[in-house]
């Protein structure tokens, strides 16, 4: 990455990989560190498109405005920057315009001062979502809590089932309002394979993921698991009002999401990563887990936003590891004298799966040390690890 500016500078640098203005420092394992600045660009106005109510096609030209929901998520927020950097105009939801912080990195972004409008927008508020995405011609549904920890069956339901359902609902039925015809839906490789143990179960996975295969419903409430039976429901209510009301919606199904954060959140899936090396947990059991940079998942995205042939269901997936081995690459990375955490557990038999469908849309995919190194340099950015 480049250093070229020093904190305090009032023009962002776009020459690293995610458009942050950086500073030269030092990690406690050697590399350079950087470091935000809070410079906000005036985003200004752009026309919106006049809409039609034939079947979307993607313009030759390229001209194109996008509304990304959830705009300041992990993902989403390197989906608008794909977007911008692709020539299309954004229009991003966020849940507080009074949260600044949350989403300056966006208006940082390369083309985002003419290319990128921000607006306020709740899961519950289909009028909001109808607002924001006037004049566009596609929408990528971002948007849903995602969270692990709830009080009990009722919290569960009210702050991650219902908001995952209905948010995705008034989602599709503001697009129905504005005439958009193309959708991609983040699911989550959740909704895949969550299913009821049998004999050929190893590790309590099952031994074949495919763009196919769904978790069970039934299942996942008796065990509570809550997380991964939001996206279920929120997916199969998705596909349910898509053949009423003919949308055309394309669902991307990403592993754990990894990688360099452009907005300051730490989230669930960065969490997992930190807890290696923070000094918090001395012992961490083994388990079986996918991953997928942050920066393919965007792309990922893009491609069923982009390509005609796109249809339906699609696993987004680099590798599937066992945390032995991510444990054992971050410790290549941070030096084993900064590792904190032990992983308990032997080396686990990983699933089969199939990713030829969104393979055949042209998606590629980081390597595993790439990912977490640079998942690492993301977390030093943003003041989460030192």
């Amino acid at each position: 990455m480049a250093f070229t500016r020093e904190r305090g500078s009032e023009t962002p640098n776009y020459e690293d990989d995610w458009g942050f203005v950086e500073r030269r420092g030092e990690t406690a394992w050697g590399n350079a560190a950087t470091f935000l600045i809070t410079h906000t660009p005036t985003c200004t106005p752009f026309p919106p498109h006049a809409m039609s109510n034939d079947a979307w096609s993607w313009p030759d030209d390229d001209d194109v405005t996008v509304a990304v929901t959830g705009a300041t998520g992990y993902l989403a927020a390197h989906v608008v920057r794909v977007l911008l950097e692709k020539g299309c105009k954004v229009h991003g939801t966020v849940r507080d315009m009074g949260e600044e912080g949350r989403y300056w990195p966006l208006q940082c972004l390369p083309n985002a001062p003419k290319n990128l409008r921000l607006y306020e927008a709740e899961l519950d508020d289909e009028d909001a979502f109808f607002t924001a995405f006037l004049g566009c011609d596609a929408v990528v549904h971002l948007a849903s809590p995602f969270f692990t920890r709830v009080a009990d069956d009722a919290d569960a339901e009210e702050r991650l089932l219902k908001p995952a359902v209905e948010g995705t609902q008034n989602v599709l039925r503001a697009c129905k309002r504005t005439g958009i015809k193309r959708v991609v839906l983040t699911s989550s490789i959740a909704a895949m394979y969550r299913q009821r143990p049998d004999a050929s179960f190893a590790n309590g996975v099952p031994p074949a993921i495919t763009d196919d295969t769904w978790s069970d419903v039934d299942f996942m409430r008796e065990t509570k698991q809550w997380y991964p039976l939001s996206k279920t429901l929120a997916e199969k209510a998705a596909i349910e009002f898509a053949e009423a009301e003919q949308l055309d919606v394309r669902v991307c199904n990403p592993s754990l999401v990894l990688g360099p954060a452009i907005t300051p959140h730490l989230n669930e899936s960065l969490k997992s990563v930190k807890v290696l090396v923070d000094g918090k947990r001395k012992e961490l059991k083994n388990y079986i887990l996918g991953v997928v940079d942050v920066r393919d998942a965007a792309e990922a995205h893009y491609l069923l936003l982009a390509r005609e042939e796109a249809k339906g269901r699609h696993l987004c997936l680099g590798q599937f590891v066992d945390f032995l081995k991510v444990r054992d690459e971050v410790a290549e990375i941070v030096g084993f004298s900064r590792f904190t955490a032990a992983v308990i557990g032997g080396p686990k038999d990983v699933p089969s799966f199939n990713v030829s469908k969104l393979n055949k849309l042209g998606m590629k995919y980081r390597p595993l040390t790439e990912c977490l190194e640079d998942c690492l340099q993301g977390l030093v950015n943003h003041g989460h690890l030192r």
